[in-house]
C-alpha cells in the first residue's frame, strides 16, 4: 500500500498535519489545507468525522466538499483510530497522499483526554498504513501533533498514566511530548506503575519510538 512512501520518513510528514480549532469545522468554513485537496478528520461530541475540501477559483479557497461520520468511538486507541484511517486509504485510494495532505481537527466539545491527545495515535496509524510498518505492541501513545509537526504537551497526564497502568502487562512505554517530562517524572510510582514515559519533540522522533525498526535489506 502506498509503496512510494515504503520506508519513508518523509513521504507522509510531507502530508499529514494537525491542528487544535475552537470550532468543529462544520458548515462550508473555509479551511486552508495548502495547495492540494484536503482530507479533513475530526472528532465532535466523541465521533470521528471525514470531509473532503475542494479548490475553488475564489480566492483558491478550499470548502467542504462532503462530510461522513466514520465512527461511533472516541479518540482514544490504535482500533479506532486504525479503522478511520483504514476508511481513508480505502475511500480515496492508496495513492491519494500524492495529490492530497491531511489535516486532523480536534473539537474543544470532545472530553481532554480523549481529544488533542490522540493527534498522535491517528498520525501514527495513518502512517502505519500507508507504508505498511508494523507499531509496538508495548507501545501507548498521548500527544498532540501540531501543524508544524511537532509534538505538544497534553492535559489529563495523571489519568492516562492511570490507563496505561492498568493494562501493563502489555502497556510498556507511553509516548508523549518532551513538555510533559517534568509532569510525568512528579507523578507518584503508584500511578505510573511499570509503565516507561517516552518524551519526544517531533514526528520523526514518534516514529521511531512508535514503530519497530525496519528490517535490514
Amino acid at each position: 500500500m502506498c509503496n512510494s512512501y515504503t520506508n519513508s520518513l518523509r513521504g507522509l510528514t510531507q502530508h499529514i498535519r494537525t491542528q487544535h480549532v475552537e470550532d468543529t469545522p462544520f458548515n462550508d468554513k473555509p479551511c486552508r489545507t495548502g495547495e492540494a485537496m484536503g482530507i479533513l478528520l475530526f472528532s465532535d461530541g466523541g465521533e470521528f468525522f471525514l470531509a473532503t475540501t475542494k479548490r475553488t477559483k475564489k480566492r483558491g479557497a478550499n470548502i467542504f466538499s462532503s462530510t461522513t461520520r466514520l465512527t461511533d468511538n472516541t479518540w482514544g486507541g490504535f482500533l479506532d483510530a486504525y479503522g478511520a484511517a483504514d476508511f481513508v486509504l480505502h475511500l480515496l485510494g492508496n495513492d491519494f497522499l500524492d495529490h492530497n495532505c491531511i489535516v486532523l481537527h480536534v473539537s474543544p466539545q470532545v472530553r481532554e483526554i480523549d481529544g488533542a491527545s490522540g493527534s498522535g495515535t491517528m498520525f501514527s496509524s495513518i502512517y502505519s498504513l500507508a507504508t505498511g510498518r508494523l507499531c509496538r505492541s508495548d507501545t501507548a501513545i498521548t500527544a498532540w501533533v501540531d501543524g508544524m509537526q511537532q509534538i505538544r504537551g497534553v492535559e489529563e497526564l495523571a489519568q492516562k498514566a492511570l490507563v496505561a497502568s492498568a493494562e501493563d502487562d502489555k502497556i510498556k512505554r507511553l509516548v508523549m511530548s518532551r513538555e510533559n517530562q517534568q509532569e510525568w517524572e512528579a507523578l507518584p510510582p503508584n500511578t505510573k506503575g511499570q509503565v516507561q514515559g517516552i518524551f519526544v519533540e517531533n514526528v520523526t522522533e514518534l516514529i521511531a519510538q512508535v514503530f519497530k525498526p525496519i528490517p535490514p535489506q
